[in-house]
């Protein structure tokens, strides 16, 4: 990865996630639940907590959901088969499945997943 961390700091000074009750749940306790990935995220200057998009499955029976994506805009460059580990969350570079950022600077989708996350806690 080349990443231009002064644009990154740039942009998720105004980036806004969404604003439904799943995604603001997952942004208010992905730094908990994922110190590690919230460390690394910060080297780069990207916030964890305003994802540009996040793939999610369905509530199961026991309050547990599922985030199979959790995609971040990162200015820079990266190899299309990046791969990397930290703990048990595996990151790709997401070369098509995410919606059009609308961004023109050079730029790619970091992507991690897959995230359960208790909605009973509050």
């Amino acid at each position: 990865m080349n990443v231009d961390t002064e644009k990154n700091k740039e942009y998720y000074k105004t980036a806004e996630p969404c604003q439904c009750d799943v995604c603001r749940y997952f942004c208010r306790h992905i730094r908990k639940a994922l110190p590690e990935v919230a460390d690394h995220l910060d080297t780069l200057n990207v916030d964890i907590e305003k994802p540009f998009e996040l793939i999610w499955m369905d509530c199961n029976d026991d309050g547990h959901i599922d985030f199979i994506g959790c995609q971040y805009i990162v200015f820079g460059s990266c190899d299309d088969d990046l791969k990397l580990k930290i703990g048990d969350i595996d990151f790709i570079n997401n070369t098509d499945m995410h919606p059009t950022t609308g961004i023109e600077e050079e730029h790619f989708v970091l992507d991690f997943g897959k995230v359960t996350m208790d909605m009973k806690e509050q």
